[in-house]
C-alpha cells in the first residue's frame, strides 16, 4: 500500500485543488444483507479506507467545512490470464472498460467514507462530482486517483466540470 502525489499545482493548500493517487486495488464498500463486519470484504474495505486516509492526511491539516467537488478515477486490475491480446490492447486504449462489479457508486462510497473527518467534516459537503470513471490498469498497478476541490459558496459560480479534470487525465 503506497500513495503518491500527482502534482497539479506548485502549492498544495486546501484552498486549491488537491490530487493524489492511492496505489492500492480499489475496494468497494460492502453492501447487502449478507455482509458482516467480520468477513473478508469488510477487512479489505477497512485496509483500503486506511490507505486512502494515509494518502489524504498530508493535504488536509483540518477537515474542510464548505462545499466541495470530488472526482475519482478507479483503475481496476484486468485479468491478464483471461483477456486475449486484442482485449488487452483495447483496455490499454480505453475502448474496453469494466462494466461489471464492483459498481462505481460503491467504489465512490469507500472514498467518501475514507475522506470523512480528513478532507471534509461530512460527505454531504460534496455537491459536485465532475468525473467518475472505471478503467482497466494494463501494465500498471491498480490504483485510485482522487481529486478534491473546494468550491465557492454560490452555486452560480461553479466551474465547468471539464475544468476539474486533472491535466494528465483529460480526454479532450
Amino acid at each position: 500500500m503506497k500513495t503518491e502525489h500527482v502534482p497539479l499545482h506548485a502549492s498544495d493548500n486546501v484552498k486549491k485543488q488537491v490530487a493524489f493517487a492511492v496505489l492500492d486495488t480499489p475496494v468497494p464498500k460492502p453492501v447487502g444483507p449478507r455482509t458482516r463486519k467480520s468477513n473478508g470484504a469488510w477487512l479489505r474495505y477497512a485496509r483500503h479506507k486506511k490507505a486512502i486516509g494515509l494518502g489524504a492526511n498530508s493535504f488536509f491539516p483540518v477537515p474542510f467545512t464548505g462545499p466541495c467537488a470530488l472526482g475519482c478515477l478507479f483503475y481496476l486490475p484486468c485479468g491478464t490470464a483471461t483477456f486475449s491480446a486484442a482485449q488487452l490492447r483495447q483496455a490499454a486504449a480505453g475502448s474496453l472498460v469494466p462494466t461489471g462489479k464492483p459498481d462505481i457508486k460503491n467504489l465512490l462510497a469507500a472514498v467518501e467514507d475514507a475522506l470523512t473527518g480528513i478532507a471534509w467534516a461530512d460527505d454531504s459537503q460534496v455537491v459536485l462530482y465532475p468525473f467518475m470513471a472505471k478503467r482497466y490498469a494494463v501494465d500498471q498497478p491498480a490504483r485510485t486517483y482522487i481529486v478534491f476541490r473546494p468550491l465557492p459558496m454560490g452555486l452560480w459560480s461553479l466551474p465547468p466540470a471539464a475544468s476539474l479534470w486533472p491535466e494528465g487525465l483529460r480526454h479532450d
